[in-house]
């Protein structure tokens, strides 16, 4: 079963491309800042997600995308102001990490591939009760490239018996296509189709 992800904006990968600039450098910055538990960040990024027209609506549970590591994760911050913009009705850390496995961030600066969506898979658990089988749950990672830490999430809860919608949301995405880095202006999109619909994550009052 596919799950849908939804993004808030997109940048050029610092990674890949050491040294270029897309004119986005603002946005990564804003993500590492999320990242790093940041509240005015975490504020500023939900107030963009939560005008998202795919997440409005949303009524089920938040479930921040666990750490590579097994310490709990910064995106609890971003989760709760989320909520608080009325995308979901409360936070549950429903799946954790029972081992650490390797940034996928620091694979790519060695010139390897990311973390994959198997050993993703096989690093994580689900806390029991956290969700209910039949509730609605929203994935939120604060970027994703490939999209696998989403999706190994939404197959372990999943093969954990849950049978209600899943669907992933992020701050941003990442892109490593030099020829696109004009379009990596603010926008809604999703990760297989781009919404026309734009909106600027500096003009966005908190």
């Amino acid at each position: 079963m596919s799950t849908p992800v939804y993004a808030a904006s997109s940048y050029l990968s610092r990674t890949l491309h050491r040294g270029a600039s897309s004119g986005c450098d603002w946005v990564q910055d804003l993500v590492q800042s999320v990242k790093d538990g940041d509240r005015r960040a975490a504020l500023r990024a939900a107030a963009v997600l939560a005008r998202h027209p795919a997440l409005q609506g949303f009524t089920g549970v938040v479930v921040p995308a666990p750490r590579s590591d097994a310490g709990r994760p910064p995106l609890t911050i971003l989760a709760r102001a989320l909520v608080a913009r009325g995308v979901g009705t409360r936070v549950a850390l429903a799946v954790v990490r029972a081992s650490p496995v390797e940034s996928s961030r620091a694979r790519r600066r060695t010139g390897l591939p990311g973390v994959s969506e198997d050993d993703h898979l096989a690093s994580l658990r689900v806390a029991p009760g956290a969700v209910e089988p039949e509730e609605s749950v929203l994935i939120l990672d604060d970027v994703v490239t490939t999209g696998s830490t989403i999706r190994a999430v939404a197959r372990r809860l999943r093969a954990a018996g849950h049978v209600g919608e899943v669907v992933g949301a992020a701050v941003a995405r990442t892109t490593d296509d030099l020829t696109s880095a004009g379009d990596c202006r603010p926008q809604f999109t999703v990760l297989r189709a781009a919404s026309s619909r734009r909106c600027d994550l500096r003009r966005v009052a908190l």
